[in-house]
């Protein structure tokens, strides 16, 4: 797989998430999300600058090696508070989750998408002797990152991101819109 197709693979599924500015999300149980909420994902990519400072800059190209900032920002749009939100930030496949890099602090990751633990994730493997051991599973499993929220203020914004390590596996759209549930 060339880099440039991979560089538009990755492109098409950002702008895609992206164009979800005001768009419902998609939830865990096929509901809508709570109308006055609004979602905005965006993508930036990490460099050094001269100074050798790290900065983030916008990303119209990806490539294999790139280490990018995904942001999902949501804003409470409403006059009521909206309680006991799930904000979902998805990890393409493609990509590499940067260990501990989900910000605000405390969130769970999962595998999955559905099943959700602290960072980082372990599971059970049956060893060459035939014992049961646990291994730490690999970031590049990672699939999505949550943060619970208690209550967002009508008029509040607030942004969960993470980064990821472009990989030379093909990323693909369908895991890459960002969710909310109650």
């Amino acid at each position: 797989m060339t880099p440039a197709f991979l560089t538009r693979r990755l492109f098409c599924a950002t702008a895609a998430a992206s164009a979800l500015l005001f768009a419902p999300a998609v939830f865990a149980q096929g509901q809508p999300p709570p109308e006055p909420l609004t979602i905005k994902l965006t993508l930036k990519r990490v460099q050094l600058d001269k100074a050798g400072k790290e900065v983030l800059v916008d990303a119209p190209r990806v490539a294999p090696g790139d280490v990018v900032e995904y942001v999902a920002a949501y804003a409470n749009k409403g006059a009521q508070p909206i309680r006991n939100l799930q904000a979902t930030l998805p990890l393409p496949q493609g990509v590499e989750y940067q260990r501990s890099s989900g910000n605000p602090q405390g969130a769970l990751a999962s595998t999955d998408g559905t099943n959700f633990a602290p960072e980082p994730l372990v599971r059970t493997v049956t060893g060459k002797d035939g014992k049961q051991v646990k291994q730490p599973v690999p970031y590049s499993e990672y699939r999505a990152l949550r943060w619970q929220l208690t209550e967002v203020r009508p008029g509040a914004s607030f942004e969960v991101k993470a980064r990821a390590r472009i990989s030379q596996a093909e990323p693909t759209a369908s895991a890459a819109a960002p969710a909310a549930t109650k």
